[in-house]
């Protein structure tokens, strides 16, 4: 039965494949940015806003079918050609032209017979900045994916989710483990594979009739909120928006907005600033990040993640500036993390328990980096009471996130870091313990269990653990 099963959303993966496209955002014909989309209506395309944020001067966009995606059989010399002479051809012809509208007309097929047809985006005709949604207008035609029905499913049910990952069409099964809100979000359980990285946002979520039911928009899979890390033993999840907004998003489509125009509007922009923010949190430029985190949330501050993105900046300056002993700068930022995290976690409107649940160990996590300062000042019982604080905090986190979930390799983390400080040694392993279940590649657990057990006079296993962790990170302090 389960074979069968695999095999019928294996065949809908498949059925669903010239329905779903590749974006690429091209500056001067360079591609910068990637996502997946897929046909709505014959000549509309579906995707995240985040997927094709840009917005630059000169920026044109086009989506190009799954079967163009065979890159390694393109010879090196005319993928290096290719993206030069699309500079030279625009800066004397001029980037707009590309964005003329000639009516309807079949794709235009490539001259390499690996890569097939280009659809030109005209413009946008309908899209939501609070759910991260919009709708794109193409000159050609495509084959549309059937919509299916918001209330028509249920928790457990199997689905397929398809899309790009790593410039390939690949598709992912899973089981929707949350359908309480299903009028305002998906969560859908899977297994990423090792070799798994983004790509999925835009990508549609499908039933076992082939029929759309939600759109990808983030995948928590990427293990701690710390480092990003993803363990074999633990599960990861999807989060879709759901088919009720993006058929009402439909029903609003007017007027062709190009992608130009569109780019102008304030709360729009705030996701190209968020993008900038989050690669520069990833470059460890943190003062930058926040900078842009900033600005997209005076544009758009309804965008719950910047939120967590900002505390999470703010936390990781904190830590740099405490180990520069710079402690007034440090509890400064530590203070913008937890008012920024409570912030997420005090919203009544977000009904998304994922993002509270991070929220909540961001917040039990700065709490307990500020609780290292108070006590390395002396100040224990203030000190305590920070630890305490981040034992509620993580208690609160590991109950909003389903059993088996990657993130909560980081709660465990954090818990046991804090009941250490407290002085609970047994507890604090015992929360390792879990944490290296769900993700055993991670040099930081081993150390800082071999802390605790070095506590309790259990040298040798200690010294197994700071071995393991040297083992797994040769430059992790001793």
């Amino acid at each position: 039965m389960e074979h069968n099963k695999k095999t019928h959303l294996q065949q809908i993966a498949e059925d669903s494949k010239e329905s779903t496209v590749y974006l690429k955002t091209r500056l001067l014909g360079l591609t910068f940015q990637v996502g997946t989309g897929f046909f709505v209506e014959p000549d509309k395309i579906a995707t995240n806003i985040h997927v094709i944020e840009g917005g630059f001067p000169g920026c044109s966009i086009k989506i190009v079918t799954a079967e163009q995606l065979e890159f390694g059989k393109v010879p090196l010399i005319q993928r290096i050609s290719k993206p030069i002479n699309n500079l030279v051809q625009q800066l004397f012809v001029g980037i707009l032209k590309r964005l003329k509208t000639e009516g309807h007309q079949k794709p235009k097929h490539l001259q390499n017979i690996k890569e097939t047809p280009e659809y030109t985006i005209e413009g946008v005709t309908a899209y939501d900045d609070k759910n991260d949604l919009v709708i794109l207008k193409v000159t050609e035609t495509g084959v549309h994916l059937p919509l299916g029905k918001y209330d028509s499913f249920e928790s457990d049910e199997q689905v397929c989710i398809v899309g790009y990952n790593k410039k390939k069409y690949k598709s992912i099964a899973g089981t929707i483990s949350a359908a309480q809100y299903k009028e305002k979000q998906l969560q859908i359980k899977v297994k990423l594979p090792k070799d798994h990285t983004v790509g999925h946002s835009g990508s549609p979520v499908l039933n076992n009739k082939g029929q759309v039911i939600g759109v990808v928009n983030s995948v928590i899979g990427s293990g701690s909120d710390k480092d990003g890390t993803v363990g074999e033993n633990s599960t990861s999840f999807v989060y879709a928006i759901p088919l009720t907004i993006l058929k009402a998003l439909l029903a609003n489509s007017g007027d062709v907005e190009t992608i130009s125009e569109w780019w102008q509007h304030p709360r729009t922009r705030a996701y190209g600033k968020i993008t900038l923010g989050n690669s520069k949190l990833r470059a460890g430029k943190y003062k930058q990040a926040i900078a842009y985190y900033d600005a997209a949330l005076k544009l758009n501050p309804d965008i719950t993640l910047v939120y967590i993105s900002r505390g999470r900046a703010n936390g990781r300056f904190g830590e740099s500036k405490a180990k520069q002993g710079l402690l007034v700068e440090a509890r400064s930022h530590f203070q913008v993390a937890i008012d920024d995290y409570s912030k997420v976690i005090n919203n009544k409107v977000i009904i998304q328990d994922h993002l509270r649940s991070i929220a909540y160990n961001g917040r039990g996590w700065t709490y307990y980096l500020l609780g290292q300062i108070e006590t390395k000042e002396g100040n224990i019982q203030e000190a305590q009471k920070l630890f305490q604080e981040t034992v509620l905090d993580v208690n609160e986190a590991l109950r909003m996130q389903p059993e088996g979930a990657s993130l909560r390799s980081s709660y465990f983390h954090t818990r046991g870091a804090a009941k250490a400080a407290l002085g609970d040694h047994r507890e604090a392993i015992e929360d390792y313990d879990e944490s290296i279940r769900l993700n055993s590649k991670k040099a930081l657990l081993y150390h800082d269990r071999g802390l605790a057990k070095r506590c309790l006079g259990q040298v040798e296993d200690a010294e197994a653990d700071f071995a393991k962790a040297k083992k797994l990170d040769p430059d992790i302090e001793d």
